[in-house]
């Protein structure tokens, strides 16, 4: 057998398992004229073995100065699942995929004998038109190794802004752990504006902001490093509070794209039993995992703190629909006398100001004003609640073929997520992980390029999203990428509800197998090339 190079392309949303030879061949895509669209080389090289020089991937295009290339490198599944998963899963045990994008301009190496891939992102807003992409690869003595070609189509149509809200947390800590830089330092904040940045531009525009050290995944009696945006001076009196740096804070996020703030969690998780840990300004610890959520001080302490926060919103130009307050995450059945108490006795002080809370349990539904719901319990919520709610997912969406985004799925499985927000009508989308570079527990800080799995307590992926890269700079996903394509399936399909109504457009997606939950849509491989193919020739036909 004569020794070969082969190469071709495929779409953003298939990932190489194991090496093994992707299926969805494509030779041409549509893109929006101000989407940002992301398709894949792939290739596999059965000519070479070793490699003197580092290859080269030539692009000849119109559009090349409107392309990021992006090598993409395998990571390991370590954890594909936990106790139990369905029948859509690429991965049922530990094994490589490719997820990690490469800067491009990055070494990478033609690996003998498996197959690999290279994302090109057109960025947008170019010229409507049909382009030609030509891809050279080159071995590192510039003899061409394979070459293939695409088309990609830009309409003249544009897609509408995202009208619901995407929000994925930003571990504060996890940047100054990594980087080894002092929280909110200038160092830090080049830090934080890089991964906010790529966050917004893949369409997150929401945002949890530390007033208090977030009281989130950290085991009884442990401690997360210090991220505290509020000062809280000791008087005689009772407490003064400082608020200049969260609100310098707020206003830096909001002019970057941020249009949702989510205030951090006055309570633990999983049951609003204790306080978060608060600091005052030398350092002196006033309340944390010793403090009793119902302890009449914290509760004065909070309400003082509520009633001059609140005021310095208004004046700050920080209205009632932008800012909300969690109080805990997940509360369970057997603590909602104990949240419902600490609402009553802090409402007054938010001043019409409103909360908002992960959960499962619809019991909790009347005393959240925007309750963020399990993805499996949605129609619960909805048959009790006649209000918009937001879905989230984490480690536990792992059967019932829900949408998420586990390495160890397929990259349509987290597509999905777009066009089922828009079937449930769903007002907006959390993810708790966008850079947990943690153990469970936050027992101790992990290298996310050793470890993705919080060491055995997550399955490979629910943790993060993106990778800390050199020089400050977030690598993205394959994953992160998904999430930008999934959000354009929902901004076209609102373009077309523009145009020929919502219920019009259900019965469109009816008709590809989307239903009225997050388990029901397609699975059949090319499933979502027929139904984005089917949606912009409608939109254009209009």
């Amino acid at each position: 057998m004569e020794p070969r190079f082969e190469a071709f392309f495929i779409p953003l949303d298939e990932k190489i398992v194991n090496g093994r030879a992707p299926t969805r061949r494509i030779d041409e895509a549509r893109c929006y004229k101000n989407e940002r669209f992301s398709f894949q080389l792939a290739y596999k090289n059965e000519m070479e073995e070793l490699f003197p020089s580092d290859p080269v991937v030539e692009i000849l295009s119109p559009i090349r100065d409107s392309l990021t290339i992006r090598p993409v490198e395998e990571v390991m599944v370590t954890l594909p699942f936990r106790k139990s998963h369905d029948d859509f899963y690429s991965l049922y045990e530990p094994g490589v995929v490719g997820d990690l994008l490469l800067e491009e301009g990055a070494p990478f190496s033609f690996r003998y004998g498996v197959y690999r891939s290279i994302l090109l992102t057109y960025e947008g807003n170019g010229e409507p038109g049909d382009y030609p992409v030509e891809a050279i690869l080159r071995f590192g003595d510039g003899r061409v190794a394979a070459k293939a070609s695409f088309l990609l189509r830009v309409s003249p149509l544009s897609l509408p802004p995202l009208s619901l809200h995407v929000s994925n947390w930003m571990h504060y800590d996890a940047l100054a752990s990594y980087y080894k830089v002092p929280m909110f330092s200038p160092a830090f904040m080049d830090l934080f504006h890089a991964f906010l940045d790529e966050a917004i531009v893949h369409g997150v525009d929401s945002l949890l902001v530390p007033l208090f050290t977030p009281p989130l995944d950290t085991y009884v009696g442990g401690e997360r490093l210090t991220a505290q945006l509020v000062d809280v001076k000791v008087e005689k009196d009772g407490h003064s509070f400082s608020f200049d740096r969260l609100l310098t804070f707020m206003k830096d996020a909001k002019a970057r794209g941020i249009r949702l703030f989510e205030m951090s969690h006055l309570f633990t998780q999983w049951g609003a039993a204790h306080a978060p840990k608060v600091l005052d300004e030398e350092g002196h610890r006033l309340f944390g995992w010793d403090t009793d959520s119902l302890d009449p001080r914290y509760l004065s302490f909070l309400s003082s703190m509520l009633s001059s926060l609140t005021l310095a919103l208004e004046e700050n130009g920080f209205g009632k629909e932008e800012v909300y307050f969690h109080f805990s995450d997940e509360p369970n059945a057997a603590s909602k006398d104990r949240y419902e108490a600490l609402r009553n006795a802090l409402l007054p002080s938010l001043r019409g100001y409103k909360t908002i809370d992960a959960l499962s349990d619809p019991a909790f539904s009347s005393l959240v004003d925007l309750p963020v719901v399990a993805m499996g319990s949605v129609p619960a919520f909805q048959e009790t609640a006649d209000r918009p709610i937001f879905a989230y997912h984490c480690c536990a969406e792992e059967d019932r073929h829900l949408p998420n985004r586990f390495l160890s799925m397929p990259l349509t499985r987290f597509r999905a997520l777009g066009a089922t927000l828009y079937a449930t009508g769903v007002k907006g989308y959390l993810h708790w992980g966008y850079n947990f570079y943690s153990s469970g527990f936050s027992k101790r800080p992990i290298d996310p390029y050793r470890v993705n799995d919080a060491e055995g307590n997550f399955p490979s992926g629910d943790s993060f999203i993106v990778y800390p890269g050199p020089n400050g700079k977030p690598r993205s996903s394959l994953r992160l990428e998904t999430l930008s394509l999934a959000l354009s399936d929902y901004r076209a399909l609102c373009l077309l509800e523009y145009r020929i109504g919502r219920a019009a457009v259900l019965s469109f997606l009816s008709s590809f197998g989307f239903g009225g939950d997050f388990s029901s849509y397609p699975r059949e491989e090319g499933a979502f090339d027929a139904f984005r193919k089917a949606l912009d020739e409608k939109v254009a036909s209009l």
